[in-house]
């Protein structure tokens, strides 16, 4: 009753206070209210290599998250602004595609867990899904198909099921299981429904073909393992297609066969061998049958789509790999729409790609771009002592140079292997003096520029010997110039002089003490320490300036101080320590100890959100810079507010609007009515304990009663 009592008198306070301030309340039951929209909580670990060695990854090669936070953060990064957004930004790794009848396009984008819809000409129409293993929530979104009613269905890989949806994206059932029964699956890819609805799906791991009813009822399966396989034998199907006549078609992904099947599962014929001559194939993970009888392939680590007729006889085929037109890179997914034109999920490249049947170019959407202040997949950033910031274009292969407003500068580099030109480069740091260097991934080597982007040098080739490098990511350097490079598929951090010069180097392949499972991004204290994200292990390891392992922290999860593949690692002034959890879309921070302090950001593409956060970096006024890779742009925090809770709460004020003005008090996510009220009760002790900037709404540089007045004229 005394909690009852206490609620209403703040509650009959405030009005009699507002009533003396003019502010019109009639009918607080009407009062709108700011609230805080929930958001589809997705991402996905690892930044899409092929990583070889010990770790190597498992077919399929997408890797997978284990679970998402929904926990409130404790730590609240005040969002500035972005940039190099594209009108078209949104796709991050589609895989699956296929139309309606009436031309729309859906692709199932991997990394949201989410289906997109577009119209015929690639404009945005909606998207349904999110993270999870309930009804309409997804785990890894492979295959899609449509039915003549336009239901979808879905393959719902991680979670062993298919999911149906109606035509305005609304869920509708579903079966499926992990397991090797009749209806159960391991890891499904592929899925295809012929015209009197009946639907095949491609069992990858079982290496199966199962047909089911359109309501989802179990009716037959055929296929097992074999490698060499064909003859109805496989290794991973994955891709399913069905022509005019009913005859089934698998992209055979081990055996880099196209199989043919009759409705019923007979052998008809198959085509293909290992290679990049006309009609070989290198791992093609999806294929489609049109209606006058071509057969199309997503060759996909060939980077390109070949034609044949039905009977296997190759006709044309188009691509290469790179970020142009009718350049692919990892082509997952393949349809065609109802005039024969031919839709490719261009995966890594974070598109749609269109082309007439016979492969000539029409459009594309869903990428970042290539033009000044654009990217296609942004990996690492560095600030400079004048406060610009340079930024790894990693996907066009350039580096790019703004303000600290955002503005372009001027950016350098191509794609190939002569000086200045770039394969994939990730890790970049600044110098004192000035030098900017860029570790070159896939050239395996370190190159150094001047402050204006001239060539000055490089070092580095390909190997395990001393100075030399595997991959290398996350590079640093020390108040003496020295520089600590993560030499990723080394297992190792190697430390150069400003020279180049190979000075030593510490850890191998494993998951103890000091050692590595790709070691990802690289930062130093003013101590000297050394602080390296152990990507694949989920972890911070830290260690003295020659290498001798200190402490570490970090598991994996979605729980404070775990990780889904920890990225990007920077320092604010005060030392606390900013990691960037791609898989769990936020940027947690650290004490130097591993002491937890809070977390901001959550999975999605609005202010303040992340679909991958890769690289970190922070200026000299603590400003936050994070590159979005899967949103393909770059956003600005100011320094990050840590709040204590109010008395008697768990959950931390958060700022919803991210407006730098903490409308939500009890921590909950939105901002209310009886944050006003907890407001009034604890007046005395904001003023006493919390920031005044955080809760001074009308900005008079105090907190007082007019403050809760503003709040609720706020609401």
């Amino acid at each position: 009753m005394k909690k009852i009592f206490v609620t209403v008198l703040a509650f009959l306070l405030l009005l009699v206070c507002i009533s003396a301030t003019g502010v019109m309340a009639t009918n607080l039951g009407d009062a709108p209210v700011s609230v805080l929209k929930p958001v589809n909580l997705g991402g996905s670990p690892g930044d899409g290599e092929d990583l070889s060695g010990p770790h190597a990854m498992t077919f399929p090669a997408t890797p997978v998250p284990s679970g998402r936070s929904t926990s409130i953060p404790a730590v609240n990064g005040d969002y500035i602004f972005q940039w190099a957004v594209p009108a078209t930004a949104g796709l991050n790794l589609p895989w699956g595609i296929t139309t309606d009848s009436a031309g729309n396009i859906f692709a199932s984008d991997d990394a949201s867990f989410s289906i997109w819809k577009f119209a015929p000409d690639g404009s945005f129409l909606s998207k349904f899904g999110s993270y999870g293993t309930g009804n309409g929530q997804f785990a890894e979104i492979a295959g899609i198909a449509v039915n003549s009613s336009g239901y979808l269905y879905a393959v719902d890989k991680d979670n062993n099921r298919v999911e149906v949806f109606d035509p305005a994206g609304e869920y509708v059932t579903q079966w499926g299981s992990y397991g090797t029964g009749d209806g159960q699956f391991d890891a499904p890819i592929g899925i295809t429904v012929n015209s009197s609805g009946y639907l095949y799906v491609a069992d990858t791991s079982n290496n199966r073909i199962q047909v089911f009813s359109p309501s989802g009822q179990y009716i037959g399966q055929w296929g097992s393992w074999g490698w060499p396989g064909g003859n109805g034998f496989f290794a991973y199907p994955t891709g399913i297609s069905t022509n005019s006549t009913g005859y089934l078609f698998v992209a055979d992904y081990g055996n880099n066969l196209v199989q043919v099947f009759t409705p019923d599962g007979v052998f008809v014929r198959q085509w293909g061998s290992s290679g990049s001559g006309d009609g070989q194939l290198n791992y093609p993970l999806d294929l489609v049958a049109d209606k006058l009888g071509n057969v199309y392939v997503a060759d996909t680590y060939n980077n390109r789509i070949q034609k044949f007729s039905e009977a296997g006889e190759f006709i044309t085929r188009w691509g290469t790999e790179g970020t142009g037109n009718s350049q692919f890179n990892l082509p997952y997914g393949i349809t065609t729409n109802p005039a024969g034109d031919v839709l490719v999920s261009d995966s890594y490249n974070n598109r749609i790609q269109k082309f007439t049947g016979s492969g000539l170019y029409v459009t594309q959407w869903g990428a970042g771009g290539n033009g000044n202040g654009q990217f296609i997949s942004p990996f690492d950033i560095a600030v400079n002592s004048n406060g610009n910031v340079f930024i790894t274009d990693t996907y066009n292969h350039r580096i790019q140079e703004f303000t600290p407003e955002g503005v372009y500068v001027t950016q350098w580099g191509s794609k190939g292997s002569g000086m200045s030109q770039f394969n994939y480069p990730k890790g970049i740091a600044v110098g004192k003096d000035g030098k900017v260097y860029v570790s070159d991934w896939d050239n395996n080597r370190i190159q150094v520029f001047d402050q204006d982007g001239a060539y000055v040098t490089q070092w580095g080739s390909q190997g395990s010997g001393d100075g030399q490098v595997s991959h290398p990511r996350g590079i640093a350097i020390n108040s003496s110039g020295y520089l600590y490079v993560c030499d990723g598929l080394n297992y190792r951090v190697q430390v150069f002089s400003p020279d180049g010069t190979y000075v030593r180097k510490w850890g191998s392949y494993g998951s103890t003490e000091g050692t590595f499972d790709y070691p990802v991004d690289i930062a130093i204290n003013g101590n000297g320490d050394v602080f390296v994200t152990d990507g694949n292990n989920n972890r911070v390891q830290v260690f003295d300036p020659y290498g001798t392992y200190i402490t570490q922290w970090g598991s994996a999860g979605t729980g404070e101080g775990q990780f889904d593949f920890p990225e990007g690692i920077a320092f604010d002034t005060s030392g606390k320590v900013y990691v960037a959890d791609w898989g769990g879309g936020r940027v947690q921070v650290f004490e130097p100890d591993g002491t937890y302090v809070g977390q901001f950001g959550s999975l999605g593409n609005g202010n303040g959100q992340f679909t991958n956060p890769n690289g970190i970096a922070i200026d000299q006024s603590n400003n936050v810079y994070v590159s979005d890779m899967g949103n393909s742009r770059i956003q600005k925090f100011s320094h990050v507010v840590v709040l204590p809770p109010l008395p008697g709460l768990t959950n931390p004020p958060t700022d919803p609007d991210h407006d730098g003005l903490y409308e939500d008090l009890n921590g909950n996510g939105e901002a209310g009515f009886s944050d006003v009220v907890l407001f009034f009760k604890n007046i005395d002790w904001i003023a006493d304990n919390e920031p005044v900037s955080a809760f001074d709404f009308n900005q008079n540089g105090a907190i007082g009663f007019q403050d809760i007045v503003m709040l609720f004229k706020e609401l």
